[in-house]
């Protein structure tokens, strides 16, 4: 009688410690009083449950599992609660794109302490779960049917009472349908999340075996007629902080004064995080068809007898922005990554232009642009805009300062390009600027980036800027360009007018994706190798 009743007080224990967790790990359901409030730590305790079924018969498996788990799960907590941002897959996936510098910026004692909290869990809850190794594997089977069973059905309950508008979230980013889904619930969204991530890593290894546009049909100009083309790949960067496109402060002293600017306004990116823009930045990847079909354009400068180079300050520890990024511009004659902040590009530029060379020259720069933490990426000079001090766990109440230090980015973004036009104002010269993507500053009480729903996610700044000589060289591209301000520009474009950039026609090339061709007009191109 006294072990049933041991094995009773057990059972409800290990219940409660699994509704706990549950609750604990999904802090953004309890932001608004919903039918999800109440149910998403049971569906989240319901699956502990059945994870815990599943191996605790497996010891050191087991408990390897639940660490991981729960380390998750105070990571996504953390983020959850400080940033009102969902760990699914973009946000993991973020944190794979930054540098080292940038881990150990957000590993505050804050963080830490939650990191620790969620390794405490995970041995109580392994130490909770011991009683269950006395099943045997048909007890623990049933039960484990049993859970699942349980978990759908109440999982199809809430979304069936969801769908007449009983008990519905306020939350327009997360409605209490999308809340009760598995992949929205840590922490077994994590499971949807290295789904996808390996099948995004097999995307990654096929760049390799693309079409090269080296080996299509394409005329280039003479030697002595190549230009310099710089492009440069901005991070973080939202279209509306920029000054030229009519923000009240004047975050581009420098680009306003320049005559040649040819400033597309808000175009649209290919995605909201980085490794996956950089695909539809320098593929032919576009939004309706989004797998490429054609690899970088690097090969194609080379063959045209272009001198390539790529320099980079990002710098990620795992990232996969970083494999994108390598991958992409692996045929660069001259390839490194450089350390510092942005400006550190400058002279490699210079070294590059200065460098003898019979035909012109390709340079893609990789910058780190207004990616967080925004204070990190300028010096004193551009600390302009003040107080920009906050920190990671309270950017959410201190808006003005996080929106400050955003600001003084973009400031520095701006005399980067500055000092690169200065360097090509006398040469036969042409630089495109587009950001990879946009960023949240509060809007809906979310910060950062990586969410698909978000508008200001997409918002990207698109201009070109071109040389006196370039426009004497080229003035039907120059045409072409303007032509098309004011017409509803994406990343879909980029691609095709970074190889009109260089005087160059390409059968790889769609006519109404290239920005350096006049409306209307088709290019039918010849080989001349």
């Amino acid at each position: 009688m006294c072990n049933l009743s041991n094995t009773r007080r057990q059972k409800l224990l290990f219940g409660l410690f699994c509704l706990l967790s549950g609750a604990l790990s999904n802090p953004l359901v309890f932001k608004t009083v919903s039918l999800a409030t109440f149910t998403v730590p049971v569906l989240s305790a319901l699956m502990l449950i059945c994870l815990t079924l599943a191996f605790v018969a497996f010891r050191w498996f087991f408990a390897a599992i639940i660490v991981v788990v729960y380390l998750l799960s105070g990571l996504g907590a953390y983020f959850g609660h400080y940033f009102s941002v969902l760990i699914k897959y973009d946000s993991i996936v973020w944190l794979l794109e930054v540098s080292p510098g940038e881990i150990k910026s957000f590993m505050t004692p804050v963080l830490c302490a939650w990191l620790g909290c969620a390794v405490m869990l995970a041995f109580a809850h392994i130490r909770l779960a011991s009683f269950l190794r006395r099943l045997s594997y048909g007890g623990l089977a049933w039960r484990l049917a049993a859970c699942v069973a349980l978990s759908i059905g109440l999982q199809s309950g809430v979304a069936a009472l969801a769908k007449h508008g009983v008990g519905a979230s306020d939350m327009p980013w997360l409605t209490t349908r999308d809340s009760v889904k598995t992949r929205n619930i840590t922490p077994f969204s994590m499971f949807k999340v290295f789904h996808v991530l390996a099948g995004e890593m097999q995307l990654i290894h096929s760049l390799n075996s693309l079409d090269s546009l080296a080996d299509m049909p394409f005329e280039a100009p003479p030697p002595h007629e190549q230009p310099v083309v710089i492009f440069v790949v901005g991070e973080s960067a939202r279209a509306d902080n920029f000054g030229i496109n009519g923000y009240p402060r004047d975050t581009t002293p420098r680009l306003s004064r320049e005559k040649n600017l040819i400033n597309y306004g808000v175009a649209r990116s290919f995605a909201t995080s980085t490794r996956r823009s950089h695909l539809g930045m320098m593929t032919d990847a576009t939004q309706a068809n989004p797998r490429p079909r054609r690899g970088p354009v690097i090969p194609l400068y080379n063959a045209a007898g272009f001198s390539s180079f790529t320099w980079s300050v990002q710098g990620a520890l795992l990232s996969q922005s970083a494999v994108v990024g390598n991958t992409l511009t692996a045929a660069s004659h001259v390839r490194e990554h450089v350390k510092g902040r942005d400006h550190s590009l400058l002279p490699k530029v210079l070294q590059a232009l200065d460098k003898p060379s019979s035909g012109g020259k390709f340079i893609t720069l990789i910058t780190n642009g207004s990616h967080a933490k925004y204070s990190h990426q300028y010096g004193e000079e551009f600390r302009i805009f003040t107080p920009d001090d906050y920190t990671n766990e309270n950017m959410l109440e201190h808006l003005e300062q996080v929106r400050n230090a955003y600001d003084n980015t973009v400031l520095q973004t701006d005399d980067l390009l500055g000092r690169l036009i200065d360097m090509l104002r006398d040469r036969l010269a042409v630089l495109i600027y587009a950001s990879d993507h946009g960023e949240s500053l509060g809007e809906g009480g979310e910060v950062m980036h990586g969410g698909e729903g978000k508008a200001e996610h997409w918002r990207i700044p698109f201009f070109i800027w071109h040389s006196d000589a370039y426009a004497r060289q080229y003035p039907e591209i120059v045409a072409g360009l303007r032509d098309h301000v004011g017409q509803s520009i994406s990343h879909d474009h980029l691609y095709h007018t970074v190889i009109g950039l260089g005087g160059l026609r390409s059968a790889g090339v769609d006519p109404e994706l290239d920005l350096t061709n006049r409306a209307g007009l088709s290019k039918e191109v010849k080989a001349s190798r």
